[in-house]
């Protein structure tokens, strides 16, 4: 069963290739995009300010406030990552915030590409590159890509980095 989805990935990923590739889409104008890098620091930056402030409302310490949100999105990693790290509770936490986060985005995504697009891939996180992507090109066209490939992958190498990191202090 592994090799079949390892499979059906390559597949996808070949298939994403082929339409960047048929989009003219190069590598460096995905991953060096100004309004993508802007739009992940100010994510990034909002996310943790709530996770703090979060903290404190819930009677949390200000650094697990911060490592359940320090997800993002990708609800896949976050909450194995935090249990792993010792913290069960907290562990499936992350993973309900992020899988939220996730629907939500899902369901207000045609909401805020009538607000501004900027919104939208914000909001959608890590899984702006990947989950919410088809989405996000279907209401903002295809000129966003650029922008939710850089973002979301800014986003989704912190993760590893920020959740051991906020789970060690």
């Amino acid at each position: 069963m592994d090799e079949l989805v390892t499979g059906l990935l390559y597949v996808l990923l070949f298939l994403i290739g082929c339409q960047l590739r048929q989009g003219n889409h190069r590598l460096r104008k995905l991953f060096l995009n100004s309004q993508g890098v802007i739009i992940a620091l100010v994510t990034i930056f909002t996310t943790l300010l709530a996770g703090w402030i979060g903290s404190f409302v819930l009677g949390l310490s200000w650094n697990q406030g911060l490592a359940v949100v320090s997800g993002f999105g990708w609800y896949s990693l976050s909450g194995i990552l935090i249990t792993g790290l010792g913290d069960p509770v907290l562990g499936t936490t992350a993973f309900l915030l992020d899988l939220g986060r996730e629907i939500l985005s899902l369901m207000l995504i045609p909401f805020l590409a009538r607000l501004n697009s900027h919104m939208s891939v914000g909001y959608s996180g890590a899984t702006a590159m990947d989950f919410t992507l088809p989405m996000l090109g279907k209401f903002h066209g295809a000129q966003i890509i650029p922008v939710c490939i850089a973002s979301g992958f800014i986003m989704s190498i912190l993760v590893p980095i920020l959740i051991p990191l906020f789970m060690g202090i």
